[in-house]
């Protein structure tokens, strides 16, 4: 209720705000003495437990965060597919072959302007050991298509052509849920500005460097054109190659401490070069076992985003109940109330007494005299 009265009282042009009479005008319901001691204990001791369960909360999600870090390192060291290698010894394929046989159907289905350059292979001399199959390889190598978006300044009423907003891509994450729009001008070609299904898409610019560099697949099938901050790449059209594999193998590990490392600051605004991101070195595994790491690993981030998705209603309900227990202790509900207890306009009448007899008196002035 003192909330509520509170906010109906706050006004102001840009930021709202109280007068001094407001605040001292505001009623609130006054409990007995005892009753006021017997209720706060009450709110201490039930927010003691709630802490202590929102604490429990927050640590399982950073426990998941830590997690999924691991699980990330795992997919792209090989330790997560060791069994798999295990079983499947005697048809693991040559890194070097699988990297021709990609290459080769790169320059095939090559799109580019101009003509065709064979891409850059990465450096390979401070790069880790890869498991047996293995190979490394550079994001440059594995695409066809990579383009930076329309620079023009997006609008927020609908057209048809809604644009992506930077915030939109995430590590290994596209959302559609905040999009701006479009208006080319009456000659402009935007034609190969759409994003499609299954392509991929890397931040070029953000304020936070966390989210440079980072990349997100596009698994809707909806129109939707890309920004100049977000680069979009399609990759080589070959089954040797998984997209979903692709995404997590850039968002973590080597390839992710090479985007690190080449983030720039302009203007207050953290951005990295599309070179730099087309020379990242990735660890390329064979076909099949690209499948089964990115199997396993969305495996395991569904079951995370369930127990994140219960943290996060637990949390909430935890907030709720907080309020639920204010409501009551302002309403008389929270504890016993005690019929000995003085009641509270006695309480009040006495404060009043005592206020008034401690105002200081006004003093009169003295009449002048001729």
């Amino acid at each position: 209720m003192y909330r509520q009265n509170v906010s109906a009282d706050a006004k102001g042009s840009s930021i709202n705000n109280l007068k001094r009479s407001h605040v001292l005008s505001i009623g609130f319901p006054l409990a007995p003495a005892n009753e006021q001691l017997r209720i706060v204990d009450k709110i201490e001791s039930l927010f003691a437990q709630l802490d202590h369960g929102e604490a429990g909360l927050r640590d399982v999600q950073k426990l998941l965060a830590r997690y999924r870090q691991s699980v990330l390192k795992a997919a792209v060291t090989g330790q997560l597919t060791a069994d798999w290698r295990a079983e499947n010894a005697d048809r693991l394929e040559s890194g070097h072959d699988l990297l021709e046989r990609i290459l080769q159907a790169r320059r095939e289905n090559w799109q580019g302007r101009g003509k065709y350059k064979e891409p850059a292979a990465p450096d390979t001399r401070d790069l880790p050991e890869l498991p047996e199959g293995w190979v490394w390889a550079s994001v440059d190598q594995m695409v066809r298509v990579f383009r930076n978006g329309l620079s023009k300044k997006p609008v927020a009423e609908k057209n048809q052509y809604p644009i992506l907003r930077i915030s939109a891509v995430r590590p290994m994450s596209v959302t559609l849920n905040d999009l701006r729009y479009y208006s080319p001008a009456d000659t402009e070609d935007v034609s190969s500005y759409w994003v499609e299904k299954g392509d991929l898409l890397f931040t070029r610019y953000s304020g936070s460097a966390q989210f440079v560099g980072v990349c997100g697949q596009m698994r809707d099938s909806v129109s939707v054109l890309h920004p100049d901050k977000l680069i979009k790449l399609r990759v080589v059209d070959t089954p040797e190659l998984c997209r979903d594999f692709l995404e997590l193998a850039w968002n973590a590990g080597v390839t992710r401490a090479h985007i690190a490392s080449n983030i720039k600051t302009t203007s207050g605004q953290q951005g990295i070069a599309g070179g730099d991101i087309k020379s990242a070195p990735f660890p390329l595994p064979p076909a099949d076992e690209q499948v089964v790491i990115a199997e396993r690993v969305w495996d395991v981030f569904e079951k995370m985003e369930r127990l994140q998705s219960h943290c996060q209603a637990e949390l909430a309900r935890s907030a709720a109940l907080r309020q639920s227990v204010l409501k009551d202790a302002f309403a008389g509900k929270l504890v016993p109330q005690n019929p000995d207890d003085e009641p509270a306009s006695e309480l009040l009448a006495r404060i009043r007494a005592e206020r008034d007899a401690a105002a200081p008196k006004k003093r009169t002035r003295k009449k002048a005299t001729a």
